[in-house]
């Protein structure tokens, strides 16, 4: 158990609250975030505690679906490669 003189209270002026230890005031959302990491401008919020878990599927499922067009347009680029090279 931490005892309680050893914790050091944060004061966000922005927000007019007590900010807990690594806690963060982001100011494109103009709030306190717990464990920020950064602010990401694709899913225009900031990743922190609460949402590291879908932000990393979100990459997750960009870079797949990125895979999956690459997949998809080869073999159509493939094909009229063949018909456009002279035998």
């Amino acid at each position: 158990m931490v005892p309680l003189g050893s914790f050091k209270a944060k004061y966000c002026n922005s927000c007019n609250v007590m900010k807990p230890e690594r806690c963060h005031h982001c100011s494109a959302c103009d709030r306190c975030i717990l464990k920020m990491d950064h602010h990401c401008p694709w899913i225009n919020r900031c990743v922190g505690w609460r949402n590291y878990k879908l932000f990393y599927l979100f990459i997750l499922y960009a870079t797949l679906f990125c895979f999956f067009i690459i997949a998809s347009v080869i073999p159509p680029l493939v094909s009229r490669a063949k018909v456009i090279t002279p035998p």
